[in-house]
């Protein structure tokens, strides 16, 4: 008995909830005619739903529930240069990562300028990425900057270079 009293409590919750209303229609079946003549007027002062725009995910699983995508002031960024040292099982090529890291002191000499850059970790086999503002370069020593690199790094499948993208795994500046 315990276990029938929930069951038959749902159930008659269930048929009350479904059960058909009656509706004051008028002869034409339109109600929108007889619910205007007995309520008053309601003035909405907000954006209907199907207005707004499709919010963001970060997922492709339907069934999970999704979280909008809030800006980031360091990863809303693009930068002028971004070389990924990528992993394919194994770690990075660190021989190539320290030429590169050479030739970006070598270039700062031979233009008399300081490369910064920032790094951003993003693996667990060392997979780094360096992302370059060149805003102390002019732009004929940052094209010659990005040339060279591309020209250094050309040969490596495991090495990234894009240019005018966003650093997406910078940490937020404090």
């Amino acid at each position: 008995m315990r276990t029938i009293t929930p069951f038959l409590i749902l159930m008659l919750c269930l048929a009350t909830a479904c059960a058909p209303t009656t509706s004051s229609a008028n002869a034409d079946g339109d109600s929108t005619a007889t619910a205007a003549v007995d309520t008053a007027t309601v003035t909405v002062d907000t954006v209907a739903i199907a207005d707004l725009p499709p919010v963001p995910t970060d997922t492709a699983d339907p069934g999970k529930v999704a979280t909008p995508s809030k800006p980031s002031p360091a990863t809303d960024l693009k930068y002028r240069l971004k070389v990924s040292f990528t992993s394919m099982g194994a770690g990075i090529d660190f021989k190539v990562k320290a030429k590169y890291d050479a030739f970006i002191i070598d270039f700062g000499k031979r233009n008399n300028a300081t490369l910064q850059h920032e790094t951003a970790t993003w693996g667990r086999e060392g997979e780094v990425d360096y992302c370059f503002n060149l805003g102390q370069l002019n732009p004929r020593q940052q094209g010659a900057f990005v040339q060279e690199s591309k020209a250094l790094l050309k040969d490596n499948e495991m090495v990234d270079v894009a240019e005018n993208v966003v650093c997406q795994y910078l940490k937020k500046k404090k």
